[in-house]
């Protein structure tokens, strides 16, 4: 689909829906995809809207070099929500350190 704008994000309960996948949102360029807003079309929008840029500040505090970004984003996996939730709102993960199995 051409239109389809930078992102694609899903949502983990993501199934088949009348037309279209339900738990899924497209940012689009020039199109216009008219569907019902729901509690899950919202949330994924809230989530999207509030979580991209935390990630995109990830990234740019790495100097764009995926192989950081990715250590970065695995420690903060292993997080609890709250932790997450803590680091990606401060953009603070200088300090964080990726867990190995087994350390």
């Amino acid at each position: 689909m051409p239109f389809v704008f930078k992102h694609v994000a899903v949502m983990p309960d993501c199934h088949y829906g009348k037309g279209a996948t339900v738990g899924t949102v497209l940012a689009t360029d020039g199109a216009i995809i008219p569907a019902e807003p729901n509690n899950a079309f919202l949330v994924s929008i809230a989530l999207y809207s509030e979580l991209v840029p935390a990630f995109e500040r990830v990234l740019a505090a790495q100097d764009h070099d995926l192989g950081r970004f990715y250590e970065k984003v695995r420690a903060l996996a292993a997080l609890d929500k709250a932790g997450r939730t803590v680091a990606l709102g401060e953009g603070n993960v200088d300090d964080l350190q990726e867990r190995r199995p087994g350390a």
